[in-house]
């Protein structure tokens, strides 16, 4: 099973004059795992699949061993964050300071590939302009 390590952004924002909160959403590619479904916006740090290499695997009981997935440094994850999420948001506001969610990962496991997930929130207090990457509540 191949192990990836996400940093994900949860941001949400209240729309002026409205109890309503919205979260900025992104939407899949329209092929692939889970095609064309909305998600938090998020960025591969380390998967298992470039830490193995292409190698050919000789010995079957090595390759089923239990992958040890790294812990990516918080400065790292927020980088790639950043960069990411500017290009969703003016650069300004993609670059407000998240706060990390918990000091340990949210796991969740496919058949196929086990997510490791760093969460990272911010609500921000700007009105930004509604557009087709805002999910309403």
């Amino acid at each position: 099973k191949r192990e990836e390590v996400l940093a994900v952004a949860v941001i949400s924002s209240r729309i002026a004059d409205h109890d309503q909160l919205r979260w900025l959403m992104v939407k899949r590619p329209s092929e692939g795992l889970l095609a064309g479904q909305w998600e938090f916006p998020n960025v591969e740090v380390w998967t298992s699949a470039k830490a193995d290499g292409k190698k050919e695997k000789k010995d079957k009981a090595k390759s089923k061993a239990a992958i040890e997935v790294p812990i990516i440094d918080p400065t790292k994850r927020s980088k790639a964050l950043d960069s990411f999420i500017s290009g969703i948001l003016d650069e300004p506001i993609a670059k407000k300071k998240r706060k990390q969610i918990k000091d340990a990962p949210i796991t969740h496991i496919f058949s196929h590939v086990c997510h490791t997930m760093w969460i990272e929130y911010n609500h921000l207090d700007e009105d930004i302009a509604l557009n087709k990457r805002w999910k309403l509540e």
